[in-house]
């Protein structure tokens, strides 16, 4: 990718956001109708969910080599949202095992470890897609300033 001269961590990015939330309003709406027997869209979902952060994660390597081209960011700020990504990976197993052993015996407590599961992974994409918006739009991440010509200052 880097071979490529452009920086896919920002379109990759917002897609396991979009995804997860799409996830827990499916769910929701799937519980409240009672319409179980679509069970394979929630699977559809999950695996294009951990297809999109996998990617976005390694774009994320690619993103850091972009991350100083005007400003200066702090190296801090940057581990900490690659540290929140590195949890998103591990995480995203529970709820798929979850899912899958739920499909074949329909265990009611393990649902509600779905569901949990489902909200905490909602809660950290949304924080580390908020450490990665402050990266940009707080430190410049990934930021090339131009003067009027269009010249690289």
């Amino acid at each position: 990718m880097i071979a490529l001269g452009y920086n896919f961590h920002p379109v990759l990015a917002s897609f396991p956001f979009v995804i997860i939330t799409s996830l827990v309003i499916y769910e929701i709406i799937a519980n409240f109708f009672k319409f179980r027997e679509i069970n394979n869209f929630s699977l559809f979902l999950l695996a294009l969910f951990v297809f999109f952060l996998i990617a976005s994660f390694i774009s994320g390597y690619q993103g850091y080599t972009y991350a100083n081209q005007s400003f200066i960011v702090p190296e801090d700020k940057i581990s900490k949202h690659h540290l929140y990504g590195k949890l998103l990976l591990f995480l995203c197993v529970i709820p798929i095992s979850l899912k899958i052993v739920i499909a074949k015996n329909k265990n009611k407590a393990l649902a509600c470890l779905y569901y949990s599961s489902l909200f905490l992974i909602f809660l950290f994409v949304t924080y580390t897609s908020y450490l990665g918006s402050q990266l940009v739009f707080k430190y410049g991440a990934g930021v090339q300033v131009f003067d009027a010509s269009g010249e690289n200052y």
